[in-house]
């Protein structure tokens, strides 16, 4: 191999454990190379090797050779000369990755100041890499005031402000609308073409790779996934949860994220809220679970305002796992935690029974209960975030782009789970999402948002063969 990044052989252990066995790959300047791999296969481990990045106690032999120089054995010094300036690291989970008490712009200007940029250059190219990646005027925001998609793209510019010779991205589009995802792509390639980067590119998404990479590696095997989901169809009941005239401002910087929004949900049903990342589904959504307050209209569950005691029968899974788990805890405690909206309290043993018994219906072991959240990889995250919501046995279940980190085959187990809960036990969801495909095949109706409003609903039958509003049929066509 004799390209800018060369690994041979990588076997990295934890623990005693093999979690990445003989990986060899090669990423040339001006070439785009996909990792590809079920969640757990050790992709993200490796992009961390390379970085000096793996956990504490970590064993690692193999070969790493960036621009010719072994890098797998480098002292800390060094390697911090190398990241940001010759490597840059998208990281999966955003939120996570950003510091909450510093304004986006110090973030990208923070990469550029340790490596010896004075400062009124750095904040002048900060300001011009937000613009970059499409957040012009955005610097003096925090992390929490951005949509998903949007601290995202604030991580992509703190990785490329240095303008690297090689990017590691893992998962950079994972929590993006298809537009927005689209954008970034694009802008990744222009990039890759015009600076001759190299690209390490981590993703589950199969037809992106397929898109964008000029040579795909697989970690682990994978046994074929069917592309449909067979949805069988089940009985439709009364209204659940509605929202009446919904309007939700922020003050700072002014604006209307949720501008007068009628909303039902039936027992039974799935409906799926799509939009481009910042078009106010979130925010929605937090009004709706009545974590956030609107300034006109009502929200009801069972045709009553929401109260402490009818919270089991609604349960949430929000699109960051990490950030919604006390990394203190273990697997067994924060799975069982909304038992505590229980009536009664359970017996241990019984409490046991239950989690150990969703932890099965998401593809998890029982003996994971005895796990801390942090030796999951980011999909098996988010299955235990989907075993939380289920354990109380609600009526309805909300997500926020709740299937965003999960590889393919993982992602088709849980909808079809879903699916079959749905059409058991009348189980209601509610998908707040950008995945269009996966929406095609689970929802019986889909609501279209954008800048605030609901600019289409109908059968989602209708929306994806007939949609009626332009913006939805971009929508549409971009994740054709």
């Amino acid at each position: 191999m004799s390209g800018l990044l060369d690994i041979a052989g990588l076997t990295v252990a934890i623990g005693g454990v093999a979690l990445v066995r003989s990986v060899s790959l090669s990423v040339s300047a001006g070439e785009i190379v996909g990792l590809a791999g079920d969640s757990g296969t050790g992709k993200s481990l490796t992009a961390l090797a390379v970085l000096g990045l793996l956990p504490r106690g970590a064993a690692v032999s193999g070969s790493i050779l960036f621009a010719g120089h072994q890098i797998a054995h480098e002292d800390t010094a060094a390697l911090r000369r190398l990241r940001g300036r010759e490597i840059g690291m998208v990281f999966q989970e955003p939120m996570t990755a950003l510091n909450p008490v510093m304004r986006i712009g110090d973030q990208v200007a923070e990469t550029l100041l340790c490596h010896g940029v004075p400062r009124v250059e750095a904040r002048r190219r900060a300001e011009q890499t937000l613009e970059q990646v499409g957040l012009a005027g955005s610097s003096a925001r925090y992390a929490h005031q951005l949509s998903g998609g949007q601290r995202q793209r604030v991580a992509i510019a703190i990785a490329i402000a240095l303008q690297p010779r090689l990017l590691i991205a893992d998962e950079p589009t994972t929590a993006l609308d298809v537009t927005t995802q689209a954008q970034i792509i694009a802008l990744l390639r222009r990039l890759v073409r015009e600076t001759d980067m190299g690209l390490l590119l981590i993703s589950h998404d199969v037809p992106l790779m397929a898109r964008t990479a000029h040579r795909v590696l697989c970690l682990g095997e994978t046994a074929p996934v069917p592309c449909v989901l067979r949805r069988r169809p089940g009985a439709i009941g009364d209204v659940l949860l509605a929202g009446s005239g919904i309007v939700r401002d922020y003050r700072h910087p002014r604006c209307r994220a949720v501008d007068g929004v009628d909303i039902a949900i039936r027992a039974g049903e799935s409906v799926a809220l799509v939009g481009e990342s910042g078009s106010g589904k979130s925010t929605l959504l937090r009004t709706l679970l009545a974590l956030d307050a609107p300034q006109a209209g009502t929200v009801t569950l069972d045709g009553k305002p929401i109260t402490r005691a009818a919270r089991r029968r609604i349960q949430a899974v929000f699109q960051d796992p990490a950030g919604s788990f006390d990394p203190r805890w273990r697997v067994e405690k924060l799975v069982a935690e909304p038992l505590t909206l229980l009536d009664r309290p359970l017996p241990p043993v019984e409490r046991r029974g239950k989690v150990e018994a969703v932890l099965q219906q998401v593809g998890l072991s029982p003996t994971d209960a005895d796990r801390f959240p942090h030796e999951f990889s980011g999909g098996q995250r988010q299955r235990i975030a989907i075993a939380r919501a289920l354990v109380v046995e609600p009526a309805i279940i909300a997500f926020d782009e709740a299937t965003s980190a999960l590889d393919m085959s993982a992602k088709m187990q849980i909808l079809g789970l879903l699916a079959d809960l749905a059409t058991e036990r009348r189980l209601a969801f509610l998908f707040v999402t950008h995945d269009l495909a996966a929406m095609r095949q689970i929802a019986d109706r889909v609501l279209v948002m954008q800048a605030g409003r609901i600019v289409e609903e109908g059968a989602a039958r209708q929306i994806f063969t007939a949609p009626r509003h332009p913006y939805t049929a971009a929508l549409i066509e971009a994740q054709a």
